[in-house]
């Protein structure tokens, strides 16, 4: 397990993903998140709040990783079986990261950094040394859903979307914005999109529309997008994603 768990980690700062989106879409509407907390400011997570620094997260994550042209690389983890129930709403969750290296050296940075955290991770999944990524991007996404059954088959329901994100070294990230798609068997719809106020906080919550009805398996996608935009401190400025499918 150690050394599956070595190679899992090696392989997560060779890369970090933009999860572009798989095809277009039909349509959109919008909305503005309603904003209710009584600070302005958006302040980046701390680094304990990374689900990537947890061991068992890490430990069964599928990863996809691929290099995105112009020095950009990306990784996306995905572990299904990561904390089914949230302790604090007793909702059903799904969680998703990806990490985004902006440049070659950035990579070897997070390669090193990772590699010196490998042997203490399983012991101190939240050591200091952990998560240390340099200028890269850190998205993450958790999705909250429902489960009824009909006839005895389960039927599906995301009812929000929270989503989180981590910056360093003169990075910053604005345009915040989540797209819901529903593209299932037993329900075809639009993509919704969800303007998020440059005033909300970070990590923040966005529902998904009400009025979609419960789904099964069967079905190309269902989930969230979550696109911000990324500021170099050079200036360049990018569009990053990262995309959430409850099913996959």
């Amino acid at each position: 397990m150690k050394n599956r768990l070595t190679s899992i980690i090696i392989v997560l700062c060779v890369a970090c993903s933009l999860a572009l989106p798989v095809g277009a879409t039909n349509s959109s509407s919008s909305k503005e998140l309603e904003y209710q907390a009584s600070n302005t400011e958006i302040t980046p997570i701390a680094e304990d709040e990374m689900v990537i620094k947890d061991a068992s997260f890490l430990s069964n994550a599928t990863i996809s990783k691929k290099s995105l042209g112009n020095d950009v690389y990306s990784i996306e983890l995905r572990n299904p079986e990561y904390s089914s129930i949230d302790p604090g709403t007793g909702k059903r969750i799904s969680t998703a990261a990806t990490l985004i290296a902006f440049s070659k050296e950035e990579l070897t940075a997070i390669e090193q950094k990772v590699e010196a955290a490998t042997s203490n991770l399983i012991q101190k999944p939240k050591d200091n040394n952990w998560g240390d990524f340099g200028g890269s991007l850190y998205l993450e996404s958790t999705l909250f859903y429902d489960i009824t059954y009909v006839s005895g088959q389960a039927r599906y329901k995301i009812e929000l979307v929270r989503v989180k994100y981590l910056v360093r070294n003169g990075t910053s990230c604005t345009n915040r914005s989540v797209t819901f798609v529903c593209n299932m068997a037993l329900h075809n719809a639009s993509n919704v999109t969800t303007q998020i106020s440059p005033n909300a906080g970070n990590p923040c919550s966005v529902d998904a529309p009400y009025y979609w009805p419960y789904v099964s398996h069967e079905g190309l996608r269902y989930g969230a997008f979550f696109y911000c935009t990324v500021q170099r401190p050079s200036g360049e400025t990018k569009q990053c994603s990262l995309y959430h499918d409850l099913f996959n």
